[in-house]
């Protein structure tokens, strides 16, 4: 990217990027760096690997949704706290134990991209046939978009 100078000797780019902190700042938004953003995701995955339903509700915005991506089609959405939380809850009733391990990170613009592994034995038996005791494992990427120091969106798509 170009930069382009004005009058006073500093780039166009600075001022942009200093007029959107203002402009978020009016509005009651926080900004966050990106070790605030790894400090949630890693309380958050922490939680959900608990059970911890309060913790993970906690840590998302009012606004919040979620989307789930499965061989490119969206098979969740969650787009309200009540949904986020039921589909959650609906969850942690079908597992005995689970484990989400993020295997790398990167940043993008606001975005947060992790590379994910993810383990968890059944607690219940499954229409598709799987059995309590079964452990299923996927693998895939969750990318964080944070608004007011929160979590807005998660996206979980499967590889």
């Amino acid at each position: 990217m170009k930069r382009q100078q004005h009058e006073g000797g500093g780039s166009l780019l600075f001022i942009c990027n200093a007029w959107i902190r203002v402009k978020t700042l009016e509005r009651g938004g926080q900004l966050m760096n990106t070790e605030e953003k790894l400090s949630v995701i890693k309380t958050f995955v922490h939680a959900y690997n608990a059970f911890d339903i309060e913790t993970m509700m906690s840590l998302l915005h009012p606004e919040f949704e979620f989307r789930h991506i499965s061989s490119g089609r969206t098979s969740v959405i969650a787009s309200s706290h009540k949904e986020y939380r039921d589909f959650i809850e609906y969850g942690a009733e079908l597992f005995s134990s689970r484990k989400l391990t993020v295997m790398d990170i990167q940043e993008v613009n606001d975005r947060i991209t992790a590379g994910i592994v993810y383990a968890g034995v059944l607690a219940v038996d499954l229409p598709d046939g799987l059995k309590a005791g079964d452990t299923l494992k996927h693998q895939g990427c969750h990318e964080y978009t944070f608004r007011d120091g929160m979590i807005y969106r998660v996206t979980d798509i499967d590889q």
